[in-house]
């Protein structure tokens, strides 16, 4: 797959997050949480659900990651969810078509377009799910957005 690397600037986004140090599978036990939690509180969705990444090393045994649901104004935390608001950011943005076990490829690529011109990435980075499970049940349909904030 070939992939567009872009430069962008993206807004503030508040969201409710659950961020712990986990496996990564256990992605699926925090979705519904945040759903539902965003549910009972009458919220709207501002966005698309993401994750964010605060190491840059990948291990999919023990990562300190966030999910998170954009959601349109501040509400208590509750048990491991909490709002946050991640700041405006430039980042450089790659859209990934496909299966997430494809996903490496435009990883790779975002990792030379960052040596290449020798950026500095701030953590954590982001991916967002922008057609996914509940969109389609077809892997091959779902659309990520990888997104790695620059410094200045």
């Amino acid at each position: 797959m070939s992939y567009k690397p872009v430069i962008k600037q993206v807004g503030e986004v508040l969201a409710l997050c659950w961020r712990e140090t986990s496996p990564l599978v256990e992605v699926g036990e925090r979705i519904p949480a945040l759903f539902h939690y965003a549910a009972e509180q009458e919220l709207e969705l501002t966005g698309p659900l993401f994750n964010l990444y605060y190491s840059h090393e990948f291990d999919e045994y023990e990562m300190d990651f966030a999910t998170c649901l954009p959601v349109n104004r501040v509400v208590a935390d509750k048990d491991k969810i909490t709002c946050i608001t991640l700041p405006a950011a430039r980042v450089l943005s790659l859209v990934h078509y496909g299966p997430y076990e494809k996903i490496v490829e435009a990883y790779k690529t975002a990792r030379d377009y960052i040596s290449e011109r020798g950026l500095k990435i701030l953590l954590p980075s982001r991916e967002l799910y922008l057609k996914t499970f509940g969109h389609t049940d077809n892997p091959e349909e779902f659309i990520t957005e990888l997104q790695f904030p620059i410094a200045e």
